[in-house]
């Protein structure tokens, strides 16, 4: 199952309040697209006063002259180098931010909006990799830029190309966010789609998008009652001490281990 992202307005304190009653896995305070250029550093005054835990990133626009080099510098000691970068193009996205904060520790999240994200990719993570948590993927911009219709089918081809190149660093995936929000069909195949294709997580936007996720079928109930045995069996265990296990008639090797384990342990977790 995905791991879910869950986008908060910065400048909605009030919606600060709500963070403990959501059940998500990491919230992502927003000073970029959800926050009028007016309020913008109305938002990182909210921020810089917030207790922030570990599991909380901020969305920060690098360039558009909104924040100084001292804030963004602020913002990074605040939250600990866990940011998330919009509209990442190219190795001089990151080399910006590092030319700004120095050596300071950075867990960052990239989104790709854009084809030249897409194809300089490569570029970006064989620099950063050390530095980037996993990549995003912001299709709708993507869409937008090449002038495509917003469509599941039609964006996999680039999600593929996206997904292939952060597994080879040993990096995340994470789908980006649906905007329908009175119809969560497109949001439930979308997320089953990205499991599938190998994403760790998921942007959501909305809270009732929260519960929709959790009604994805990720796997069948046979699929998930071998998993199951498999992992009763493993737990515990080096992975080197088991190799295969063939399990009511379906082998499983020792590369299924680790997707097996989070898996269940995430379910575990959910219950």
């Amino acid at each position: 199952m995905l791991d879910t992202y869950f986008f908060i307005p910065a400048d909605k304190p009030k919606y600060f309040e709500k963070l403990e009653s959501l059940d998500v896995d990491f919230i992502v305070f927003d000073l970029e697209d959800s926050v009028v250029d007016a309020n913008k550093l109305l938002a990182f005054d909210y921020l810089v006063k917030q207790n922030v835990k570990s599991n909380q990133f901020v969305r920060i626009p690098l360039q558009g002259g909104n924040y100084t080099k001292e804030q963004i510098n602020q913002i990074v000691e605040k939250f600990n180098g866990r940011l998330v970068i919009p509209k990442v193009d190219s190795k001089a996205s990151i080399d910006l931010l590092k030319d700004i904060v120095g050596n300071r520790h950075l867990e960052l999240i990239i989104l790709l909006e854009s084809p030249r994200g897409i194809i300089n990719l490569n570029q970006i993570l064989s620099s950063y990799c050390a530095d980037i948590r996993a990549v995003g993927f912001g299709s709708h911009d993507f869409c937008a830029a090449v002038g495509m219709r917003h469509d599941m089918e039609l964006l996999l081809y680039y999600k593929q190309q996206i997904i292939l190149q952060v597994k080879a660093f040993e990096i995340e995936y994470l789908d980006g966010v649906d905007t329908q929000l009175n119809d969560f069909t497109n949001l439930k195949s979308e997320a089953k789609q990205a499991f599938d294709c190998g994403a760790t997580g998921k942007f959501l936007i909305h809270p009732s998008q929260i519960d929709a996720l959790k009604e994805v079928e990720y796997i069948s109930d046979v699929e998930l009652s071998r998993y199951e045995k498999v992992y009763n069996l493993i737990k515990g265990k080096e992975l080197g001490e088991v190799q295969i296990i063939n399990m009511d008639g379906v082998m499983y090797e020792k590369p299924h281990f680790p997707r097996i384990i989070k898996f269940i342990e995430k379910l575990n977790k959910g219950k």
